[in-house]
C-alpha cells in the first residue's frame, strides 16, 4: 500500500509515492538478524544522525531506521522502520493530522517512537507464535486473523504484532476460536482483534498473508489461556469451519 507525499516546491506541488532508496539499497530485501538482548545494549547508545539535517537526513539505531525529510512550508514528513521485520513502517507522520513544522520537531518525534518501540519490544513477555494463513471480517465486529498457533498459549486481551501491508500492526485478541484438525499437535485457530477503524478493517481483509509469522505477547489485562474457548461470534465460527474443511 503505497503512502503519497507532497514534494518540496523547490520541485513541483504535486503527490507522489514515497520512494524509499536508501532502506532499499541498505536492506536488499534481507532481514538483519539481531537478537533482543543486542538490541537492548544498542538502545543505550544515541540517536545520530546524518545526511542534510536542513533537507533529508536518516538515523540508524538499535536496529531501527529513522527518517525526516523536509517537504514545503516548513512541514517535515519523518518515518520510523524496523529493519529486522523487513524494513516495516512502526510509525511516521503520514498517521498524524497535524503537520510537523522544522527538522528539530520531526526528528524529536521520530526519536520518542523509536525509543518507545524498542522499550516495548525488548521489556514485552512474548508467550506465543501464530501463523497467519488468512483473513476476514465479521459484519460488526471486526477482523479475524486465521491460523495456527505454533508454540505457546493465547489469551484474551493478548496483544498480536504482525507485519502487513509494509507496516507492523500491534492489536489487541478480543476472541479466540480453536478447531482441532486431523493434523497432529496442530489447533486451526482463528483470533478476532480489534482495529483502529473501518478503514483498517478493510485494508486488513483484503490483505493476503503469505504464513506470516505474528508474535504474541502478554497484557496487564491477559486473562487465562483460553485456546479451548470459542468466543468468537456464531458467524466467525461458521466461517473458520468453512474454511478448514468442517461442516
Amino acid at each position: 500500500m503505497l503512502k503519497y507525499k507532497r514534494l518540496p516546491t523547490k520541485c513541483k506541488a504535486t503527490l507522489a509515492p514515497i520512494v524509499d532508496t536508501t532502506i532499499a539499497h541498505n536492506f536488499s530485501g534481507k532481514q538483519y538478524d539481531m537478537t533482543t538482548d543486542e538490541r537492548k545494549t544498542l538502545a543505550n547508545e544515541p540517536i545520530t544522525w546524518t545526511g542534510d539535517l536542513s533537507d533529508d537526513c536518516t538515523a540508524k539505531w538499535a536496529g531501527l531506521m529513522l527518517r525526516a525529510e523536509w517537504m514545503d512550508n516548513e512541514y517535515w514528513w519523518w518515518a520510523v522502520y524496523d529493519m529486522q521485520k523487513y524494513a516495516a513502517t512502526i510509525d511516521d507522520s503520514n498517521n498524524y493530522t497535524d503537520k510537523f513544522i522544522g527538522g528539530d520537531m520531526s526528528r524529536q518525534k521520530a526519536e520518542c517512537v523509536a525509543r518507545k518501540y524498542i522499550t516495548e519490544i525488548t521489556m514485552r513477555q512474548d508467550k506465543a507464535k501464530y501463523l497467519i494463513t488468512d483473513t476476514f471480517k465479521i459484519t460488526r465486529s471486526g477482523t479475524v486473523l486465521a491460523g495456527y498457533i505454533t508454540e505457546g498459549l493465547v489469551s484474551i486481551d493478548d496483544t498480536i504484532e504482525f507485519v502487513a501491508l509494509s507496516s507492523i500492526f500491534q492489536r489487541q485478541i478480543i476472541g479466540i476460536t480453536g478447531i482441532t484438525k486431523s493434523q497432529p499437535d496442530k489447533v486451526n485457530t482463528g483470533l478476532l482483534i480489534k482495529c483502529d477503524n473501518e478503514a483498517e478493517i478493510d485494508d486488513l481483509r483484503n490483505w493476503k498473508p503469505d504464513n506470516i509469522v505474528a508474535i504474541i505477547y502478554k497484557t496487564e489485562t491477559s486473562e487465562n489461556n483460553l485456546t479451548d474457548t470459542n468466543t468468537l461470534p456464531k458467524a466467525g465460527r461458521k466461517w473458520l469451519k468453512k474454511l478448514f474443511g468442517y461442516e
